[in-house]
């Protein structure tokens, strides 16, 4: 696939569908307005503490999912505890958030965010993460946004919208980074 061309992923019942969103739909990332919403309002409590919200990532990711603390040469073999005063752990976790935080505001340009998307897949081309280990982090940011926000506060319908938005941002990264530079 060219990065010039656009990016694809296969839906649930095997048809290929723009991952951008479905064929017209492309200039709104696959997103509804509804949707859109969901992320910005659920989003805005998350990015006031991106430090704390951060580890906490880093640290649901590594517990639930071991197996890929070997992405993370810095602190692959820091325990639990150590995960949450580590201050590479913080810094990354700071990172990711920021980046999150940028899709999301620029959720009405999407040739911004698949700029962004294709740097971030550039900057992990070389650690060659596998597309199991985004799903989990997926996984595992669901349950950061709960755990911020309190899991009754998090509506079903804002869990099914941060997992479409991320198998969304997922696959493209996934998919930029296995293309040849």
């Amino acid at each position: 696939m060219s990065v010039e061309g656009d990016q694809h992923v296969q839906t649930p019942e095997g048809e290929d569908e723009d991952a951008m969103g479905a064929g017209s739909t492309k200039e709104t990332l696959g997103l509804t307005p509804a949707e859109k919403r969901i992320l910005k309002s659920t989003w805005n409590s998350v990015r006031k503490d991106l430090g704390k919200n951060g580890i906490a990532l880093f640290t649901i990711f590594l517990r639930d999912y071991p197996n890929h603390a070997v992405y993370f040469k810095h602190f692959k073999d820091t325990t639990q505890e150590g995960l949450k005063i580590d201050p590479i752990v913080k810094i990354h976790g700071i990172r990711v958030l920021r980046e999150v935080s940028l899709i999301v505001d620029n959720l009405e340009n999407p040739e911004t965010v698949l700029l962004m998307l294709r740097q971030n897949a550039q900057k992990h081309k070389v650690h060659k993460i596998s597309r199991k280990a985004y799903e989990d982090l997926s996984l595992s940011f669901v349950k950061m946004v709960e755990n911020h926000m309190g899991e009754e506060k998090v509506s079903a319908e804002a869990r099914a919208t941060w997992t479409k938005a991320l198998k969304i941002i997922f696959t493209v990264i996934v998919d930029l980074s296995r293309e040849e530079t």
